[in-house]
């Protein structure tokens, strides 16, 4: 009878194929991704803050509250607020939004099959823990996110949450308590490149800088960076005084902030414009292979 076993010789030969196997698989991902990368044209970033992005949200009078209560024991409902953006109104692969309020609302704007999505930790101590609504990441206090579209030759390597900035001068009461700062890891082809998006407002001091313009805890944020050779981009509300230009431009508080690895190059900064629907964005690209 012949054994229908292979051959030591042959077993030998297929496992010296694995190595070779195995690199030309990592040769052929990479080629992949860098192909991605090229026909992208760079890496698209935008800057949105979803409070503002109903061009007149501002300008119309708050509805009068109207409690609708449920028939069983339990807290008052809550409406949700659903964003006004539509998806294609944001053509990029990372996404550095303020103003958020529902996590499952933005979800309608970035679901989950094709968009990582990572939501300040603010909302988690913002939210109220006995109302049946906390499972759904529903808060009154607006705060920050970072969405990255999934895609090949762009990950998300880490993350940071900026949660001093949302504590220093705000009580949620008399003073609206300031948004936290949410910061992503990305690896875009070889560079590594982190984006953090802001929403700063005089309460974004704390006690011991009053009137400051950048506080303190986003300064040691950006010295570690520096520290580390590492890019960065900062999208949102960058400065925490009001813009006194005259006149004001048309999106005073959006911009984006591209700060360069190693400081050999100084920063440059994009700002924010109005898009066909009245929205403030802030859009830059950083180009492949750069």
């Amino acid at each position: 009878m012949v054994s229908s076993r292979p051959a030591l010789g042959d077993m030998a030969r297929a496992l010296l194929l694995v190595p070779a196997l195995t690199l030309a698989a990592g040769a052929l991902n990479t080629a992949r991704a860098e192909e991605a990368a090229a026909g992208r044209g760079g890496l698209r970033l935008v800057s949105i803050n979803l409070a503002r992005a109903d061009p007149g949200a501002e300008a119309r009078p708050a509805p009068a509250a109207k409690p609708s209560w449920r028939t069983t024991f339990g807290s008052e409902r809550r409406t949700e607020s659903k964003p006004s953006l539509k998806t294609g109104a944001i053509d990029a692969d990372v996404v550095l939004l303020q103003g958020v309020t529902s996590v499952r609302a933005v979800r309608q704007l970035f679901p989950a099959r094709d968009w990582r999505l990572v939501v300040s930790r603010q909302m988690l101590g913002a939210d109220d823990p006995m109302d049946s609504w906390s499972r759904e990441a529903v808060s009154p206090v607006p705060t920050t996110a970072v969405a990255v579209r999934y895609q090949e030759g762009v990950r998300v390597t880490g993350q940071e949450h900026l949660l001093e900035l949302s504590s220093p001068a705000g009580d949620g009461v008399t003073r609206p308590r300031p948004a936290a700062g949410t910061a992503l890891r990305i690896q875009f082809e070889a560079r590594t490149l982190w984006v953090l998006s802001l929403d700063l407002t005089a309460e974004s001091c704390g006690s011991k800088e009053p009137d400051c313009v950048e506080p303190a805890a986003l300064q040691r944020w950006r010295e570690k960076r520096q520290e580390a050779q590492e890019g960065a981009v900062l999208g949102g509300s960058l400065t925490s005084r009001q813009p006194t230009a005259l006149p004001p431009p048309p999106c005073p508080r959006q911009s984006l902030l591209l700060i360069p690895a190693g400081g050999a190059t100084p920063p440059q900064i994009q700002i924010g414009t109005l898009d066909e629907s009245g929205s403030c964005l802030a859009r830059t690209t950083l180009e492949a292979g750069g």
